[in-house]
């Protein structure tokens, strides 16, 4: 089916909100700050990574959002996820949501920087922890803390799978508008850079040394970690039409496969890739000549990037253009898929593709063309964004402009 994104909030390392996400992407903005890891945490010592993609909403005025009381345990993904979901809703023009909306939120790890606080705590010597601070640590909590504050009764869940878990919760919501749902609410949160997950990643290998984010470079080393919120209000299209709504793009096909080969590492052929760009082009009933723009996952590492590059050069014609946002915005974990999909989307509506931040030399330059500034005034109609995870995850989503 035809999905219509009527709202789009953002909360991630290139600003508070849709328009200055925006501002800052086509500015080439790279919004690298220190690591704030607390000196006195679990792991701490262990890690060595310096620096991060910091999502700073600090200046923010959550108070109507998120209740006094709540707001001392409230976990970052909480706070994040409330800023963003009430942009979206706000922006899609819905004044009272259906009370069988669902939530669906994409995230791999939750509140993990509470977890990792009243763990320390512990260690610490602390004999109490207060219930809400157990209950933001856990992973499906901010579903629940989204459906309360919006009185609304339809089903709410954190999706968990890696780096395409938005991608998943998307999925999933578009199974329930196709039995007659009006409207869902899709998003993707994640904030893991506590000790224990930096030391996580760093010790599979996938954390650049120097430290920089750089996909496609002949010098990429891994990735750097961002973090964010960014959700959605999405509705069947025709249903969005008949209220007048204002639509900012179609998701037009979702394609969504696994490997199935190792834990962490690709599969050298791109099966799950295939697989879902396959399906992706065959629900939006199209061909790879409908597309000339590529949005990739794109992590910047040694082994991943050839792997989706190879798949995508086999796929798309050549001198299509090619970029990631990573260089920009960091590997926002199980959010990565969703933010990129809106800053592609959002850009194609404004006739603008994305530069590739940092990038110098690309290791390949056989096929695709890349971007290294934002370029302007570039009329497309179809953007086709890949998202390959840990473990061969893998996703497509064919995203339209909009066209009454």
């Amino acid at each position: 089916m035809k999905m219509a994104v009527t709202g789009v909030g953002v909360v991630s390392p290139l600003g508070n909100d849709l328009p200055t996400n925006m501002e800052n992407l086509v500015n080439m903005e790279v919004p690298l700050q220190d690591a704030r890891v607390p000196v006195d945490t679990v792991a701490y010592d262990l890690i060595k990574l310096s620096k991060i993609f910091h999502a700073n909403y600090d200046d923010v005025n959550i108070d109507d959002l998120i209740d006094d009381k709540e707001m001392r345990y409230a976990d970052p993904i909480c706070k994040t996820s409330m800023i963003a979901v009430d942009e979206a809703i706000r922006m899609s023009g819905i004044k009272q949501l259906p009370k069988d909306t669902p939530v669906f939120v994409g995230s791999i790890q939750g509140g993990c920087l509470t977890e990792v606080s009243w763990i320390q705590g512990l260690l610490d010597g602390r004999r109490k922890i207060h219930p809400k601070t157990l209950l933001n640590s856990a992973q499906e909590y901010v579903s629940n803390v989204i459906s309360e504050h919006y009185k609304i009764h339809g089903p709410c869940s954190v999706i968990s799978a890696t780096c395409i878990s938005g991608t998943q919760a998307l999925q999933t919501a578009e199974k329930y508008l196709e039995t007659g749902t009006d409207v869902a609410i899709v998003g993707a949160t994640d904030f893991m850079t506590s000790s224990t997950t930096l030391y996580y990643f760093q010790a599979l290998g996938a954390h650049s040394k120097t430290p920089k984010s750089v996909p496609w470079d002949k010098d990429r080393d891994g990735i750097i970690p961002g973090e964010g919120s960014v959700y959605l209000v999405v509705e069947p299209l025709e249903k969005a039409e008949a209220r007048g709504a204002n639509i900012r793009w179609v998701i037009d096909g979702i394609g969504i496969a696994s490997d199935a080969h190792h834990p962490t590492q690709p599969d050298p052929k791109g099966t799950g890739g295939r697989m879902a760009i396959e399906d992706a082009m065959q629900k939006a009933g199209t061909t790879v000549d409908d597309y000339n723009v590529l949005n990739a996952h794109a992590t910047g590492t040694q082994v991943g990037d050839p792997v989706e590059f190879n798949v995508l050069k086999e796929f798309f014609n050549k001198d299509s253009w090619l970029y990631s946002n990573k260089g920009q915005v960091g590997h926002m974990m199980g959010a990565s898929c969703l933010i990129e999909l809106v800053l592609g989307a959002e850009s194609m509506a404004q006739d603008i593709i994305p530069g590739n931040a940092g990038l110098v030399e690309p290791f390949d330059q056989s096929h695709f063309a890349f971007t290294f500034d934002a370029k302007k005034h570039f009329k497309y109609n179809r953007l086709m964004k890949t998202s390959f995870g840990f473990g061969g995850r893998s996703a497509a989503v064919s995203v339209s402009k909009y066209e009454k």
